[in-house]
């Protein structure tokens, strides 16, 4: 698992602070795989805070606004998105692709007997 460097430098930092004297009370060393937080990162009251729900919602708008502004067309605008899903086709389109599909699945077949095996 690869860490981000940002995540590293917060539970260094906990780490750290962990052990001075003066921080010993807030276990943050037994905590710095959470960052230094105790306890679960859901847990909030809804009175103190804002809710989840709020906060998808903004990053959604935020993101939408950026790629309209990615895209040149101005974010107060109206935009029309057009879906329109059909089946264009089940199973393979040649005999060749239907040969290539087996043989894949044949692969994958033997790597997970040999890894069973072994």
């Amino acid at each position: 698992m690869t860490l981000a460097n940002h995540h590293r430098l917060l539970i260094e930092t906990a780490w750290h602070l962990g052990g001075l004297e003066k921080y010993a009370e807030l276990n943050l060393r037994k905590w710095a795989h959470m960052l230094g937080f105790r306890g679960h990162f859901l847990t909030k009251s809804r009175a103190y805070s804002t809710t989840f729900r709020t906060i998808r919602h903004e990053r959604r708008a935020w993101r939408l606004a950026e790629q309209l502004d990615q895209l040149g067309h101005p974010a107060d605008e109206p935009v029309l998105v057009v879906n329109d899903w059909h089946l264009v086709g089940i199973g393979h389109h040649t005999q060749a692709d239907r040969e290539l599909a087996i043989a894949h699945a044949e692969r994958i077949r033997e790597l997970r007997t040999t890894r069973r095996t072994s």
